[in-house]
């Protein structure tokens, strides 16, 4: 599976209603004039690849009637077939991550996911060895994918190896432009690390210990706590702050709610 099939109003049931019964298929109804269109589809395909599934492409203009009977307003238009139906998903080009969460309200879950679960469970349990082996894995199947180079560069930082670290999240260019920012903010890891190490029982060393160990709302929590007493260590804890949100991404809840937090303590 994972194929990109062009699907017209003569073969769309044949192709995707049908099959759709027994594993769901991603729909991109788009048009060849449509610029976010051609933004989208290179992920769309990536993501059908890496789930395993079916990405469904209508040309709304060779198939107006389609497209009408769908209810197509704007484009691209992403629907999720499932059971016979189309389901709603999203319009316009929208960042990847919220692709990957309507995709599990539909219950799929990619190999790469499961294998990154695999490698982060690992970590926690301080099984590094097994983590490493997981990641090559990762690598070798998928050598350029964003996600694994973030998610092996977090690994590198609490191994303490910074240059290796570093030289993989420099790998991501500044044109992707959602994963680059998330690789800044992975950077910032190193800089948690030291103030972990300077004091990681109180203040700023706590929360960076938080954020190293995975506990990101305890530790925005305790930053957020910092700006609001307006200690000497204010800016230092908003720069955390700030650094947690390019960590988690854009789209995260924490981070739209502890964002607000954040502008409330200041202004």
């Amino acid at each position: 599976m994972g194929a990109s099939v062009a699907v017209s109003e003569a073969n769309f049931a044949a192709e995707v209603l049908g099959p759709c019964a027994e594993m769901p298929i991603i729909v991109d109804f788009f048009a060849t004039w449509c610029g976010p269109c051609k933004v989208l589809k290179p992920t769309l395909e990536r993501l059908a690849m890496e789930y395993g599934v079916m990405l469904a492409t209508v040309d709304i203009d060779q198939n107006p009637e389609l497209a009408s009977q769908y209810g197509v307003e704007g484009v691209p238009d992403v629907r999720i077939a499932t059971a016979g139906r189309l389901q709603p998903g999203f319009v316009g080009a929208v960042p990847e991550g919220q692709i990957r969460e309507i995709l599990a309200r539909y219950e799929l879950r990619s190999e790469l996911e499961t294998t990154l679960a695999a490698a982060q469970g690992a970590i926690a349990a301080r099984q590094f060895p097994e983590a490493k082996a997981l990641f090559d894995t990762l690598f070798e199947r998928y050598p350029d994918h964003p996600g694994v180079t973030l998610e092996a560069a977090r690994f590198l930082i609490l191994l303490q190896q910074f240059e290796d670290a570093e030289r993989l999240l420099n790998s991501i260019p500044p044109d992707q432009a959602e994963h680059y920012k998330r690789a800044q903010g992975v950077k910032s890891l190193m800089r948690f690390q030291q103030w972990a190490a300077d004091d990681p029982s109180q203040g700023i060393g706590a929360a960076a210990q938080g954020v190293l160990q995975g506990e990101y709302e305890t530790a925005l929590q305790q930053l957020l706590a910092i700006v609001e007493a307006g200690t000497r260590e204010k800016d230092i804890a908003r720069q955390g702050m700030v650094d947690v949100f390019a960590l988690l991404g854009s789209q995260h809840p924490l981070t739209r709610q502890y964002q607000q937090a954040l502008m409330m303590a200041l202004y």
